[in-house]
């Protein structure tokens, strides 16, 4: 024994010595004591051994993958009771788990499939276990240690050791040792003797380590091999974080929030929780605590917020609903009306504090705080709580007070702020729903992009171009209009695609008059220019030729991707860009690009992908895009090229409902008048239009406040029209209807 007694010395000395590696492999679960009968099972073979179903658990909280090859498993003696095998590599987020033994029945299937599963005594139960060749085959629970080192190196990784008493001390073997007692323990309490569970810790939690049940809250629950011990208790909370907070709601009608028609001082409060985790989080029962820790909110049963989902809170919600909100969150209300109550905490508050508040998110089922943020005045009230001043601002300054805007965080940077600075948008005062987004761009300019199609119908639906053959490079096409009153000349003029590469070059004398609609299509063939496209459109291919070629950009590319790109209207002569409109994953050129999706588009929507089979387009008179068919409120209305793409999105049941209604006119067609016909539910300024096929407005019929009280009734009667096909649009402040009349003379 002298001399195995000098080699395992020789080795200790080594460790103690050298200079410790950190490749983020950490022991995580240890059981050294057994629970009593099949609850003792810990490697699922059937049977409880004292020694077969004690084992280590060890993690890599890295984010690479490590080869743990002939790493070793070193006991109280600093001697090796298991070594792992060649080839063995474990991967970030992945568990190994190494038990004293498994019989022939093998590993239970409640170990996650995915561990790495070892026996130190294989293929037998006999209740052998951890054998350090000196009589000794388990960890012993009066006192003992595991070691987890990378003998190559010489490199302990972790230590932990537990028990001894004040005449057989225990002491570490390295600098890594951390003993199983106080200030190493959440309970502060020392760990050893007869427990019947394992010890644990959460590898993507705090370095302290408990009994089993204690960190998980479960009196029952005694081990978790190959799993999070948190994760054994239910939904993992760690995922969700407090994005933004409104507590101090803009001035006027800028801050309705909630999008119900009122500007409400509490209604229009928010707070906003986003899931940056990689699974979905049951909140049922979740509840939102205000700075005295009164519950002002509590998630209703059933409530999953999904990996990258928002879910808002508002004060209140008057009748008529939330109002045009990003699509795909989640939208709740603590008052389910919109009488200026909001965030009531039983206790004659009804609204967050603009001096000084507290908003935490907590899981009451395991009494943990999630997120806290507090500000002003207020004083924190748990270990989670962030201030919104120095070192968690943007600014470095403290946030509270009359502010008249959201506070907020991007999901992918920590640090707060007003929701103008985060946002980089002095008009942007809340985003509730999505990631601190800037607000809607407006369509700037005389020349302005109205239409794109950048994924073809298929079929022959698809020939937009009108020359006999759908092509999915010949058939996209970019549409442009000039709102002004002068002609612009479009000579040398570009469009630009996602690489900053123009794709076509307007040529010598092309121009285009005031009122006037541009295409260029990707090609034209032979059979030139379809007759649904409108005469007086001026039209242009980038490619003369219908073989399927298109917008080229020199780089191989030869049309517009659906899952992403951008066209950009420049006029290089001026180094200036008129328009950039882009979607899906491409990157914007310019700061004024108008991306395809929230809060761009009809609803939020997000306009891109291969499903889409139609143009996206705005009608002349409104900055939304949206879906051809959704603008024209018709299905079979995929493209509209040379025309202004009419705005029916909402049908007269809808319209009823949301304050007013348009009626055909009569009679129609007609000569040499005609009525118009509609009705209000509330008295405010509107307007009656008349537009020709090109989107002209030829006649301007009520511009002004109507009342609410009855039909109102218009009479039209032409003057100097030609006969044809018109439009009568009545529009309001967020909504319009047209609908179609002929004139015969």
């Amino acid at each position: 024994m002298a001399s195995k007694s000098i080699l395992v010395l020789a080795f200790l000395l080594i460790l103690s010595t050298s200079l410790f590696s950190q490749n983020g492999i950490i022991i995580t679960e240890i059981m050294f004591d057994v629970p009593s009968d099949l609850a003792g099972d810990a490697n699922g073979d059937g049977a409880r051994g004292s020694r077969s179903d004690e084992f280590v658990e060890i993690y890599n909280s890295g984010t690479e993958a490590v080869d743990i090859s002939a790493y070793q498993i070193i006991e109280r003696e600093g001697i090796p009771v298991f070594t792992f095998p060649i080839n063995t590599v474990l991967n970030p987020g992945q568990f190994a788990v190494v038990f004293g033994a498994v019989g022939t029945a093998g590993f239970g299937s409640h170990i996650p499939e995915g561990t790495l599963l070892f026996a130190v005594n294989e293929g037998t139960d006999e209740n052998v276990g951890f054998n350090n060749g000196d009589g000794k085959s388990n960890l012993s629970n009066s006192r003992d240690r595991v070691m987890l080192v990378d003998v190559l190196l010489a490199d302990t990784l972790q230590e932990v050791y537990w028990g001894g008493s004040s005449s057989n001390p225990m002491f570490p073997l390295s600098s890594k040792g951390i003993k199983l007692l106080t200030p190493n323990t959440v309970s502060s309490d020392s760990i050893a003797g007869s427990i019947g569970q394992s010890v644990a810790l959460d590898p993507e939690g705090s370095n302290l380590w408990e009994m089993h049940t204690i960190l998980t809250g479960e009196a029952e629950n005694f081990f978790s091999p190959g799993l999070r011990a948190v994760e054994a208790t239910g939904p993992p909370p760690a995922t969700l974080i407090l994005s933004e907070i409104m507590f101090d709601v803009p001035q006027d009608e800028a801050g309705d929030a909630n999008g119900d028609g009122t500007r409400g001082s509490r209604s229009d409060e928010f707070v906003e929780i986003y899931n940056e985790g990689i699974v979905a989080v049951d909140v049922s029962g979740f509840q939102l605590l205000d700075r005295e820790g009164i519950p002002i909110f509590t998630f209703p049963d059933g409530t999953e917020i999904e990996p990258e989902q928002f879910a808002v809170v508002f004060g209140a919600v008057g009748s008529s609903g939330f109002g045009e909100l990003p699509p795909n969150s989640l939208y709740f209300a603590a008052q389910e009306s919109d009488e200026n109550v909001g965030f009531d905490n039983g206790s004659g508050k009804s609204n967050l504090s603009n001096g000084g508040d507290a908003i935490l998110l907590i899981n009451p089922a395991v009494a943990d705080t999630v997120a806290e943020v507090y500000w002003g005045d207020a004083a924190p009230r748990s270990s989670k709580a962030l201030f919104l001043g120095a070192p968690n601002t943007i600014t470095g300054e403290s946030i509270s007070g009359s502010i008249r805007q959201a506070v907020t965080r991007k999901v992918e940077d920590p640090l707060w702020d007003l929701h103008t600075v985060v946002s980089a948008d002095t008009n942007s005062y809340f985003s509730p729903g999505s990631n601190a987004s800037k607000t809607a761009i407006p369509i700037t300019g005389d020349l302005i992009i109205t239409e794109v199609q950048f994924d073809v119908p298929s079929d022959l639906p698809g020939d937009a171009n009108g020359d006999g053959v759908r092509g999915s490079r010949s058939d996209e096409f970019i549409e442009l209009y000039n709102r002004g009153s002068s002609t612009i000349n479009l000579e040398g003029y570009q469009i630009i695609e996602e690489n900053g590469i123009a794709v076509f070059t307007f040529p010598s004398g092309a121009s285009i008059e005031p009122n006037q609609f541009a295409v260029v299509f990707g090609a034209i063939g032979s059979a030139g220019y379809g007759a649904h496209i409108p005469a007086g459109t001026a039209l242009f291919a980038v490619q003369e030729s219908d073989e399927n070629v298109g917008f080229d950009n020199g780089s191989g590319k030869s049309n517009l991707s659906s899952s992403g790109d951008l066209v950009a209207l420049v006029n290089p002569a001026a180094s200036d860009t008129l328009m950039e409109v882009y979607w899906g994953d491409a990157n914007p050129l310019t700061s004024n690009a108008i991306l395809l999706a929230f809060p761009n588009t009809v609803g939020g929507a997000d306009l891109s992908g291969s499903s889409i089979n139609q143009s996206v387009t705005h009608p002349l008179d409104s900055d939304k895009w949206g879906l051809h068919s959704t603008i024209a409120n018709d299905p079979e209305s995929l493209w509209s090229p040379g025309l202004d793409v009419i705005v029916t999105s909402v049908d007269d049941e809808f319209n009823i409902v949301n304050g007013f209604n348009l009626e055909q006119n009569y009679p129609n067609p007609f000569n040499p008048s005609t009525k118009i016909s509609f009705s209000l539910s509330k008295t405010e300024k509107v307007s009656l239009s008349i537009y020709d096929v090109l989107g002209r407005k030829v006649a301007v019929l009520i511009n002004n406040e109507q009342f609410a009280q009855g039909n109102h009734l218009v009479t039209f009667t032409p003057s100097s029209l030609a006969s044809g096909i018109y439009f009568f649009t009545l529009k309001l402040s967020k909504d319009s209807i047209t609908k179609k009349m002929i004139y015969i003379k």
